[in-house]
């Protein structure tokens, strides 16, 4: 059977020290060969003769069915990981800033949708550091987009989700084994993670692919930045993100359409909502004018 084939010949390369993705050359070529008769072997009185092939198929049919052998086993193979710089804290901010990303605090609502609220000046920032400032928001439109993958306790599993949508299989190598796999992420106290990609692309109009994955296209928590809970760890450099995979945006520009076109039906408001509503107008009414 060709599976068995390809299972046996990328264990015993990978056994040798060879890598995974090269094993899988080298046996994709033999199993090539086999099929248009030009690879020989001895046959069991010792004499060459043609190799016969492990299944008897045509040669496109036989390529067809290694391809999907050699992505089922290759996808079990941990993914290569590079060493990577682990920034925290001032230092994981300061990278923000040299990959050209603008910060302000994170509070500071009013200006999240306006990007001259946000400054590279590190003197402005320091500032801000030695003012006690410790959560920062980032804006990544135009450099960046970072999918966010949440992993929150009592709530759905991001990662699972993704996966869901993205079947491991057919996935580059550094999608894989999220997020180690990954050249560049950021940790979140959570346990969830942001990936970033470069995306200089139109805006994509959708803010979440799945419940839990998250699309930042205009502004995220900066990385170095510290809340209650823990910190956003910055893994690896931001200017080693991968540019933004097409099947993400494929997937992304479908969750949209079918949001366009099935709208979910809005909540009707009962009359105790109103009222409650309504208490709480007249509560701001009374705290910008009070008597």
């Amino acid at each position: 059977m060709i599976a068995a084939f390809i299972a046996n010949r990328i264990n015993a390369y990978v056994s040798g020290g060879m890598k995974p993705e090269t094993a899988a050359r080298f046996t994709m070529g033999e199993l090539s060969a086999i099929y248009r008769e030009t690879h020989f072997s001895r046959g069991t009185s010792g004499a060459f003769r043609t190799t016969p092939p492990p299944e008897n198929l045509d040669f496109e049919t036989a390529m067809k069915k290694a391809d999907t052998a050699i992505a089922e086993i290759i996808s079990k193979y941990p993914a290569p990981i590079k060493p990577r710089n682990i920034y925290r804290s001032s230092d994981a901010v300061k990278r923000a800033v040299a990959a050209g990303i603008g910060i302000k605090p994170f509070f500071a609502k009013s200006g999240d949708n306006d990007p001259t609220a946000y400054t590279t000046d590190l003197q402005q920032i320091a500032a801000m550091w030695n003012e006690g400032q410790r959560r920062f928001k980032a804006c990544i439109r135009g450099r960046f987009l970072a999918l966010g993958i949440n992993r929150k306790p009592g709530k759905p599993d991001g990662l699972e989700a993704f996966y869901r949508i993205f079947p491991r299989e057919i996935l580059p190598v550094e999608l894989q084994n999220l997020p180690y796999s990954y050249p560049c992420y950021v940790q979140t106290p959570s346990g969830g993670f942001h990936l970033y990609f470069k995306y200089k692309g139109p805006e994509l109009k959708l803010r979440e692919l799945a419940p839990s994955v998250d699309i930042n296209e205009w502004q995220t928590t900066c990385p170095g930045s510290r809340r209650e809970g823990g910190e956003y760890i910055l893994y690896g450099e931001l200017t080693e993100a991968l540019p933004l995979y097409g099947l993400i945006v494929n997937a992304i520009e479908k969750a949209r359409k079918e949001k366009e076109e099935h709208p979910k039906p809005r909540k009707k408001t009962t009359a105790q909502e109103k009222a409650n509503t309504s208490g709480f107008e007249k509560m701001a009414e009374y705290a910008r004018n009070p008597a």
